[in-house]
């Protein structure tokens, strides 16, 4: 199941990467592409999701990490789309998921300061940062 996970994310990444393309920040024909890009970008990545929720991963960093990237993306998605409410609702489950990761058992607290420099800034720069 994760290798669904990971095609799935992969997948959704291309379409994103692609809607971010200078071509389509032109306006017109090519806004209209941008926003279907986008769209399929979001529904891939709510399948990786769905994925990673009914896989049997082990690794439970792993299984944060795929979700902290496929929620900052669809954030960001959401930005671009003009969908405030679903941006803030991703964000709220990325908050949801760092206080989860910060229940875990870690001996070593410089553990904590590196999840933290890495992933506060996924949430600060959501309002212009591009696919992860």
């Amino acid at each position: 199941m994760v290798v669904h996970v990971v095609l799935a994310f992969n997948l959704a990444l291309a379409y994103h990467l692609a809607a971010l393309h200078p071509s389509h920040q032109n306006g017109g024909n090519n806004e209209t592409t941008k926003n279907a890009l986008l769209q399929k970008a979001s529904d891939v990545y709510k399948y990786a999701l769905h994925f990673l929720r009914s896989s049997a991963t082990r690794i439970r960093s792993t299984r944060a990490a795929f979700r902290l990237a496929a929620l900052n993306n669809l954030a960001n998605i959401c930005l671009a789309l003009g969908d405030e409410v679903g941006r803030i609702g991703y964000l709220e489950q990325i908050l949801s998921v760092t206080a989860i990761m910060t229940s875990y058992k870690r001996e070593d607290p410089k553990w904590y300061e590196a999840f933290f420099e890495s992933s506060l800034c996924l949430i600060r720069e959501s309002y212009g940062a591009g696919a992860a």
